[in-house]
């Protein structure tokens, strides 16, 4: 990466500047967005040799690369890119400090992506995955295991956050005969920003697609897409964003 200039956060103001933003923008980009390769070497090679051992060995870089298992995490620069891109696409980088949860963190890749912006990060997912397990560890993510149950508290989560993300997520059942609705979709989003979200926080969700389905009908329904409306989200495709006060206001906080 290149040497930073000084004053993120001034940085991060004059990008929303009308006179000032593109330029602002341009160095955030260049200064405070580190190359793949760049965080590949933060990381012990000898630790992620090891893990590749237990979990694939004598397996090619290039059948790594196409699998589409769990495997495919143990090629950390293909995955350090692509969360890379997804943390510039949410604008994470060259700008104030936040405080992340990444509910189903997986190997946790997002999250030291994250971490070396700047951020403090905590992961939250299930511990049935000894390549996740394994990986988490290596990349030294803070990981609190628990389960994301429909009308249930999510359980072990003590502090507040600035943002709150949770991407190809299955807690809400996608491909299940019967996917969350309103009902379950509520009871979730008031427990998540009324327990862990900070006033000016913001929860953002990337919905995984039902198998066998297409368009917006393999996201969410009319109904469910309306109420995520009515709640204030901001919604893209899979991409789906909540602010606490929104929410709040219209659900309230009492489960």
């Amino acid at each position: 990466m290149s040497s930073q200039p000084k004053n993120a956060e001034l940085w991060w103001s004059l990008s929303k500047s009308p006179i000032f933003g593109k330029v602002a923008r341009w160095v955030r980009r260049k200064y405070y967005l580190p190359s793949a390769e760049s965080l590949l070497l933060s990381i012990d090679p000898k630790k992620l040799n090891a893990v590749r051992q237990i979990h694939a060995a004598g397996i090619s870089d290039q059948d790594l690369r196409s699998t589409k298992t769990q495997l495919k995490y143990l090629d950390p620069l293909r995955q350090l890119r692509r969360n890379l891109r997804r943390a510039s696409e949410l604008n994470l980088h060259g700008r104030p400090k936040l405080n992340i949860l990444d509910l189903g963190c997986g190997s946790g890749y997002f999250l030291k992506v994250c971490e070396a912006l700047g951020h403090t990060v905590t992961g939250f997912d299930l511990d049935e995955s000894d390549i996740y397990r394994d990986l988490i560890a290596v990349l030294s993510i803070r990981r609190i295991t628990g389960r994301i149950s429909a009308y249930e508290p999510t359980p072990g989560i003590e502090e507040r956050y600035d943002l709150i993300t949770a991407f190809a997520i299955c807690f809400n059942n996608h491909n299940e005969p019967e996917p969350w609705g309103c009902g379950e979709w509520e009871y979730f989003l008031r427990d998540t920003t009324s327990r862990f979200l900070k006033p000016e926080g913001k929860l953002i969700l990337k919905l995984n697609p039902r198998d066998g389905m297409e368009g917006e009908a393999a996201l969410y329904s009319p109904e469910l897409k309306a109420f995520f409306q009515r709640l204030g989200a901001e919604i893209q495709g899979p991409l789906v964003t909540f602010r606490r006060k929104p929410v709040i206001s219209k659900i309230g906080c009492a489960l």
